[in-house]
């Protein structure tokens, strides 16, 4: 029993994190018609930009912060923006244009390299360590508490927490407020059934003459 409710904090906090970027993803598709490939890629960039103007390249400990990592945030939130704006703009946009769908695609897969390649150029260590600015790790054992017998890290249910305040925070822009609206209907123009002629406006057939060859209409 013990096991089991280890297992399920750890998963329901790695699968808020994949839901998040689900969200993400639906999000660009109904508003651009573009599955894009390199939106993983522009979230690392943010993270890592994160680390950099925290602490640059070196090595880096949990206590590291203050307001150096909230600035952090801000640039590197800054930085994802404009990656993702430019590299929509630049290399997917024209494809669209076209109605080129590989072309897209191959857009967004080289987006997604080029970042890919820039992180590892930058940050060559294999592994780094994210700040903590909550001091998370100082709550229980070392950020581990016993629930029903089971160790649970308090980390997880941090980002149970925060995910969980996340899409209802998604949930309530998308649905209550004028820019969620506004959305709402960039996406109901931009949906390709939309652009599909309808039957009325389609052009029709000359009739085919049913007279037959030698009588002549009186």
């Amino acid at each position: 029993m013990s096991l089991a409710l280890q297992i399920a904090v750890s998963g329901l906090a790695a699968g808020g994190v994949y839901g998040l970027f689900g969200i993400g993803h639906a999000v660009v598709y109904r508003l651009t018609g573009v599955v894009h490939l390199a939106l993983g890629d522009l979230v690392a960039l943010a993270v890592f930009t994160t680390l950099f103007v925290t602490a640059g390249t070196g090595p880096l400990t949990q206590s590291s912060g203050g307001v150096r990592f909230w600035l952090g945030l801000l640039v590197g939130f800054a930085v994802c923006l404009l990656a993702g704006a430019g590299g929509y703009l630049a290399a997917i946009q024209p494809y669209l244009a076209r109605g080129w769908t590989v072309g897209w695609v191959a857009a967004t897969l080289a987006l997604g390299f080029a970042v890919r390649a820039l992180l590892e150029a930058a940050f060559p260590r294999p592994s780094y360590v994210f700040p903590d600015p909550f001091r998370i790790g100082r709550i229980g054992n070392h950020g581990v508490v016993h629930v029903a017998g089971a160790s649970v890290q308090v980390r997880s249910l941090f980002v149970i927490c925060v995910v969980m305040a996340l899409a209802a925070a998604a949930a309530w822009l998308l649905e209550r407020t004028r820019f969620g609206r506004a959305l709402h209907a960039v996406a109901a123009d931009a949906d390709p059934a939309g652009s599909q002629p309808s039957v009325r406006s389609r052009p029709r057939l000359p009739r085919r003459s049913t007279s037959r060859p030698g009588r002549s209409s009186a």
